[in-house]
């Protein structure tokens, strides 16, 4: 259930957010951002196969939280652990959103702030 869980929903996430950051990506938005870098990753958030990889990767640190949960813990709050990583798979969708379709960085700045808290 619980690897049914981590990957399919974080997997559906993604999938689901390339579709809003290709098209913004493909329109030049992207490249026409200011870089702090001297490296561009549009190429990246291109490729569905780097995305779907990049979610796999979240996936599977998911999957390590909800096993290493103690027991006790378990008995007392069964369902918030898995609360917690739908709210965490959402705001990693929701960047996807922001950044790229609202093409807000400022807000999704503060949604990763939220990602990491």
């Amino acid at each position: 259930m619980e690897i049914i869980f981590s990957i399919g929903i974080c997997e559906a996430v993604g999938i689901v957010a390339v579709f809003y950051t290709a098209p913004a990506v493909s329109s030049g938005w992207y490249a026409g951002l200011e870089n702090l870098f001297s490296v561009r990753q549009a190429g990246f958030f291109l490729r569905l196969d780097n995305l779907v990889r990049a979610y796999g990767r979240r996936a599977v640190s998911g999957l390590v939280f909800l096993r290493n949960a103690s027991e006790e813990h378990e008995r007392k709050r069964p369902v918030s652990r898995y609360a917690y990583l739908c709210c965490s798979y959402s705001s990693s969708g929701a960047w996807s959103v922001i950044f790229f379709c609202l093409k807000d960085p400022f807000y999704a700045l503060i949604d990763i702030a939220i990602l990491w808290h």
